[in-house]
Formats: structure tokens, C-alpha cells, sequence
């Protein structure tokens, strides 16, 4: 059964192998409630929400009571439909009460929705079912903070970092809350993740992210091309490596990079990060710059970057470039007018 076979894919991490057997098995029998869940699992592993969230749709049409399609539907709205996500959360606890993994994403859901205190309940709720405590811990601190309560906040990231988590969700939010604490600390958690969990993505970012900033720019690529290997269609670890590869100097496998990054997206973001990759290789070729610029303006004029350019060390061979100081003020000016049109 191509559905059975599927999901043995996905729990060995091979979604990409799984997707085709699942989207092949959905047109066959569309009201494979299986089939559509496991499909939705397949794109929102890829990042693909929106196909996730069409998936689940399909899903809880036929089993409106369905508690794992409503649970993965709401985490995968958090950011697409704010009070989606939290109703889909309210109906799977009513379907599977007492569930710690559903009051967590209904903490992360509430705090998004800036409803605080709803958060704070959820959290509590989800320690006393003893799920990953670590990980509630931090959101409860980070909560509590946005609560100003300044020293319950701080109790509990200390009690958070006092007691070794036993799950990689646990290694990956306490990694994740070390960041700007202390970046040895966090790498140290990222590789505790990751053990449990090597095909753990989250965890490869944060540690492909903290060896760029400790200057280990080899390693850095390393980790990138294993988020590569693992999610090709993710534009953001293919934008990543091409500036890790810009740093190494390696400009041809850089551009390649980057060329695939720009055939999956075009977003603000992407472009910026870019347009570092070509400004460094134009330390070796000149002409690399007018692309670098290219891409800095369509981002910058987008809305993307501006907070970043101050401190953006992969942008200095740009910085004595005229034309990086006219880019910047158009875009700037560009902006501006927006505004006031708005």
C-alpha cells in the first residue's frame, strides 16, 4: 500500500521519496483520510504551509473530530490564520483532553495572538502533564517576560537551564534561548538535539547560524549542505551555504548556490542575504558588485534589510561603492513615498 509505504518514509526522514507516493496515492481515492494526513506532513515538513493547511482542510472535512489533523493544522496556521490556529487547538483538546503537546502549541498560538495570560494557563497546564518541561519552562519565561514579570521570567529560565532536558524538543528550545546568552552553551544543546534527532532541521539552522557567527565558516557549510541534502526545496539553506561558500571563496559553487536559491524564491529576504553572497565574491571579481546591488535594492525596496546594514560585515566590499550609498538612499526614499501614499 503506497500509503503504508509512505509513511515508513517519512519516519526515516525521506519526505521527498514519500511525497510523490502520497500525492499519487490522494488522486486515486481523494477521501484517504491517511493519505491526505501523512501528505500534510510531507509539505509541512517542507515548509510548504499552505499546501499543509489545504491538506488538513481535506482531512477534517471527513473526520471533523480528527484530534492529529486539527493539532498539525493549527501549529501549521500559527502564522497564516492567528485565530485559526488557536480554534483548531481549542477543538483538539476538546477532542483528546488533557493532551501536554496540544497545550504547548496552544501557548505558542496564544502568545502570537498576544493573548498573554492564555499562554501562561497553557503552559502551566502542559507542566502538570509533564510535557518536555524544559521547553515550557522557556516559553513560560519568555511569556512571563512579556507579562513583566521580570523575576518570575528569570526563575524560570534558571530552573530552565538547571535541568538537562530529555527530548530533543526540550535541547532544541533551551538551544534556541541560549543564543544571545551564551553561544557555546547553545551549540552544546543543538548537538544534544540533534543526536536524538539527526534529520532535525531547526536544530541544523541555529547551529549553521552559530558557527557562522563564532567565524567557522567551513563548519558552517557542513551543516548547511545537510539542510540542503535534507530540504531542497527550502530556499533559505540554499541562500545560506551560497554566502558560506562566498566567505570560503569559493565563488563558482557560491553562484550556483545562489541561482537555486532564486529559482524557488524571490523573497525580500533571500535577496538580501544575496547580495552578501556577491558582494564577497567581488572582492576577486569586480563585476559581481552590479548583481550584489541588484538584489541589495530589490530587497531593500521591498521593505527587507535596512536594520541590517550597519552591522552586515558580508556587505563591506560594497561600502566604499558609490553606487552602494545611491542604492541605499533610493531605496530609503522609495520607502518613504510609500508611506505617505499608504
Amino acid at each position: 500500500d503506497a500509503v503504508i509505504e509512505a509513511r515508513q518514509l517519512l519516519a526515516e526522514g525521506r519526505t521527498h521519496a514519500a511525497l510523490p507516493l502520497l500525492k499519487g496515492a490522494v488522486e486515486a481515492d481523494p477521501q484517504s483520510f491517511w493519505g491526505l494526513f501523512h501528505l500534510g506532513r510531507c509539505y509541512q515538513s517542507l515548509n510548504q504551509t499552505r499546501e499543509a493547511v489545504a491538506a488538513y482542510d481535506r482531512c477534517v472535512t471527513l473526520r471533523p473530530d480528527a484530534f492529529g489533523a486539527l493539532f498539525n493544522r493549527g501549529r501549521a496556521k500559527r502564522y497564516l490564520d492567528r485565530a485559526g490556529a488557536e480554534a483548531d487547538l481549542d477543538r483538539a483538546l476538546v477532542a483528546r483532553p488533557g493532551w501536554g503537546a496540544a497545550h504547548f502549541e496552544r501557548a505558542l498560538a496564544r502568545e502570537v495572538n498576544g493573548n498573554h495570560k492564555g499562554a501562561l494557563a497553557d503552559c502551566d497546564a502542559a507542566l502538570k502533564l509533564d510535557f518536555s518541561p524544559v521547553a515550557v519552562l522557556l516559553l513560560r519565561s519568555r511569556i512571563k517576560g512579556r507579562l513583566n514579570d521580570a523575576a518570575g521570567a528569570e526563575a524560570d529560565f534558571a530552573a530552565a537551564t538547571k535541568t538537562d532536558p530529555t527530548d530533543e524538543l526540550g535541547w532544541l528550545v533551551r538551544a534556541q534561548a541560549r543564543v544571545l546568552r551564551d553561544k557555546p552553551a547553545a551549540l552544546a544543546d543543538c548537538d544534544k538535539a540533534l543526536a536524538l534527532n539527526p534529520r532535525l532541521v531547526p536544530a541544523l539552522q541555529v547551529k549553521a547560524h552559530l558557527l557562522s557567527k563564532a567565524g567557522k565558516p567551513r563548519e558552517a557549510d557542513a551543516v548547511l549542505s545537510r539542510l540542503v541534502d535534507l530540504n531542497p526545496e527550502s530556499p533559505h539553506a540554499w541562500s545560506g551555504r551560497a554566502v558560506m561558500r562566498a566567505r570560503l571563496g569559493d565563488r563558482a559553487a557560491a553562484h550556483a548556490d545562489a541561482r537555486e536559491a532564486l529559482k524557488l524564491s524571490e523573497a525580500p529576504m533571500v535577496k538580501y542575504q544575496l547580495a552578501g553572497a556577491y558582494a564577497l565574491t567581488s572582492k576577486a571579481r569586480a563585476e559581481d558588485r552590479r548583481e550584489a546591488l541588484s538584489l541589495l535594492d530589490a530587497a531593500l525596496r521591498a521593505g527587507y534589510g535596512f536594520e541590517h546594514l550597519k552591522e552586515d560585515t558580508d556587505l563591506d566590499p560594497l561600502r566604499d561603492d558609490p553606487e552602494f550609498r545611491t542604492t541605499v538612499d533610493a531605496a530609503r526614499k522609495y520607502r518613504a513615498n510609500l508611506k505617505k501614499i499608504d
